[in-house]
């Protein structure tokens, strides 16, 4: 068993959610399951995370945009790889107009001026070369994440911009999770390793593993995001309440340290 990161000798550290940790760059993954086979259709947007998807990062979006205008002035086309229902595509082509839109998801999509293509990204072919591309939580889904940046690679232009926006695995959450389940109390330790996701990268490992796949690193974020988008527990009200509580709390604390619970990283390719 190897690291997807640096290739070193990984250990299991929790054989419930079948986790596993490099001792050598400190990433985490889980091997694929039955339980990471949750299903992937309209249900996903509309029930499983629904408080996420009606309310999208906004910000973040703004944000990304305003890299693309200050690092890729002269951008044309924007190719965002695991674009779900096109919210940043929708969202940015209000704002630049002017660009041409791509995405592509499993799931279909449908909307004027940008052009969605339906199907698996590392199956798709086209001889399109894209100026940026972005990917918006989607690294921490894939069983092989080498082979997912080698195929973005090969449709960015020389000089071209990627974007790389997941979740940090170092955050103040996941280490409140983990001192809870010392404790005997697992719940949340089993929420934010949830079997969906197999990649738990933290700052370190993605900066690492995008230097060593040929990346240089341009901006770094590490940030929150939208409370009302946090997916709370089926329970009582008091329980739902109190578990979006200590999330508040824990995003606040966060941030002066800069422990948030996302990241998002600029880079392109070294010359």
């Amino acid at each position: 068993m190897e690291c997807s990161i640096c290739s070193q000798e990984i250990g299991l550290i929790d054989s419930k959610l079948n986790l596993y940790k490099c001792n050598h760059c400190s990433h985490k993954l889980s091997l694929p399951t039955e339980a990471q086979n949750e299903i992937y259709d309209e249900s996903y947007f509309t029930v499983t995370h629904s408080k996420y998807f009606n309310n999208p990062p906004l910000d973040l979006y703004d944000n990304v945009i305003n890299i693309i205008q200050k690092r890729k002035p002269n951008a044309k086309t924007i190719f965002d790889v695991g674009c779900g229902t096109g919210t940043f595509l929708k969202h940015s082509i209000q704002k630049n107009p002017n660009w041409k839109y791509f995405g592509i998801d499993l799931v279909s999509n449908k909307y004027e001026n940008i052009v969605f293509w339906e199907g698996d990204f590392l199956e798709f072919n086209t001889n399109e070369k894209f100026d940026v591309i972005t990917n918006f939580m989607v690294i921490e889904h894939v069983v092989n994440p080498k082979i997912f940046i080698d195929k973005i690679k090969m449709f960015l232009n020389p000089d071209g911009l990627l974007i790389v926006n997941t979740i940090n695995s170092d955050s103040l959450v996941y280490r409140f999770a983990e001192f809870l389940k010392t404790f005997g109390f697992r719940k949340a330790y089993d929420r934010v390793y949830d079997a969906h996701h197999l990649q738990h990268f933290n700052n370190k490992s993605l900066l690492t593993f995008l230097n060593k796949n040929g990346f240089e690193i341009i901006e770094n974020k590490v940030h929150n995001y939208n409370m009302k988008a946090v997916d709370v527990p089926k329970s009582s009200f008091i329980v739902e309440k109190l578990y979006l509580l200590i999330v508040k709390i824990l995003f606040l604390i966060s941030v002066p340290f800069s422990t948030g619970h996302h990241q998002t990283i600029a880079c392109k390719v070294k010359k």
